[in-house]
């Protein structure tokens, strides 16, 4: 590693739901992580989303929940491939133990008994989506908080690029809660909201986390499930 390489390096980590965080008995949020030396955040990835849209034959913005699960099976697997030969994205170095160009973090629930414990812990229903999606967030960027597993202060950003408003509140929660307990954390951290349809990588993550939200709802959707877990960060 040399911090002189990678000073111009940004590290993006992409992130969209599956499923209802305020309702529902399903819920599944996933973060794709790569490294870029991109500046704009609708450049990252655009090359491995027209390569999914054309292997799955979509026209226009990826949704999971309008790809069939034969379609989802076929493309998350070979996804890497794409990754390999998109230009916008690190293929090496990357901060992380294996040369894999893309990442993921997953995080799953059952909102209704997400809402019970919460709102009978802090006597506060209303707030109990909100706390979800939250905890959700926190969990995704977990690796963040192992600087000797993820070398990620070697970057000049570190970038969470969220998908719509409804993630403004979970995001600037989390930004006070790491203040206040100050925990090993990229001190250039920051948070975004896109819009999904411009921005390929919140794109990638909308079909991994439906995938895997389908696989674990119906039972389909085994290899796109095989081929995220795969690429997540499981020992973190």
């Amino acid at each position: 590693w040399c911090k002189r390489r990678m000073s111009d390096l940004k590290l993006y980590i992409f992130i969209d739901e599956s499923g209802n965080h305020s309702q529902g008995k399903h819920y599944a949020v996933a973060a794709s992580w790569c490294v870029s030396k991109r500046s704009r955040t609708t450049d990252v990835l655009q090359s491995t989303r027209d390569s999914v849209a054309k292997h799955i034959g979509v026209s226009g913005e990826l949704k999971g929940s309008k790809t069939r699960p034969e379609d989802l099976d076929s493309v998350l697997p070979v996804l890497l491939d794409y990754g390999y030969e998109d230009g916008s994205i690190s293929h090496s170095p990357v901060p992380w133990a294996t040369s894999q160009p893309i990442r993921h973090t997953i995080h799953d629930v059952n909102p209704e008994v997400g809402k019970k414990i919460i709102g009978d812990l802090t006597g506060n229903p209303l707030d109990a989506p909100v706390t979800i999606q939250t905890l959700a967030l926190a969990s995704l960027l977990n690796p963040l908080f192992y600087p000797e597993r993820l070398n990620e202060s070697e970057f000049s950003k570190t970038k969470v690029v969220l998908d719509a408003e409804t993630w403004r509140r979970p995001a600037d929660n989390l930004r006070e809660a790491i203040e206040s307990v100050n925990p090993t954390a990229p001190d250039n951290l920051s948070f975004e909201t896109r819009d999904s349809d411009s921005t390929p990588g919140i794109q990638i993550s909308d079909l991994t986390a439906y995938s895997w939200l389908r696989h674990r709802k119906r039972g389909d959707c085994t290899e796109s499930a095989r081929a995220v877990n795969k690429r997540r960060f499981s020992d973190y």
